[in-house]
This record gives C-alpha cells, sequence and structure tokens, in this order.
C-alpha cells in the first residue's frame, strides 16, 4: 500500500471527484484511478447537471433502486448519487 493510498480511499469513498483528490494530494489522477481499480471503488466522474447520466440516475431512483445499487452502476460512491438527487428533492 502506498503512502497516500488511505487517503484516496477515504476520498473516494466520501464522494470526491479523481481531479479533486489529485490536486488536494498533489499526486496524477491515474495514480488515483489505480488505487480505484484496485479496491474496486467509485470513480465519482462528474456528472453534468441535465445531462443523459444524471436523468438516466433519476429515473433508476424513481424506478426502486437503491443509492449503492445506482452507484455501483455508474461507478459513483452512494454520497456523491445522493448530492444528485438532493438537487431534485429541493425542488
Amino acid at each position: 500500500m502506498t503512502k497516500n493510498e488511505p487517503s484516496i480511499i477515504k476520498y473516494l469513498q466520501a464522494g470526491y471527484s479523481v481531479a479533486k483528490i489529485a490536486s488536494t494530494l498533489e499526486i496524477k489522477k491515474s495514480q488515483v484511478y489505480t488505487v480505484a481499480r484496485k479496491h474496486k471503488l467509485p470513480h465519482n466522474s462528474p456528472i453534468k447537471v441535465g445531462g443523459p447520466k444524471e436523468k438516466r440516475i433519476l429515473r433508476l431512483f424513481k424506478q426502486g433502486f437503491s443509492n449503492e445499487d445506482i452507484g455501483k452502476i455508474f461507478s459513483q460512491s452512494p454520497q456523491n448519487i445522493k448530492k444528485i438527487l438532493k438537487r431534485y428533492e429541493e425542488k
């Protein structure tokens, strides 16, 4: 395990993007992706507001899928899915 690996894992599980983690830890994005793949963790790639992925996430949630299930489908942490859904709860 590398010295940054525990921090990378913590940030990925908290829903941070790969770019934000790499910037915060001052490492390359490829290192974050390597750890994510190694531990089968979500990559939390950005989901564009109003974009097709966001629409599919909303549709799956309305069909009864859990945040965890949706996260696995889109390689997102459940916390990140919750943030996306929260934008629409407020409307």
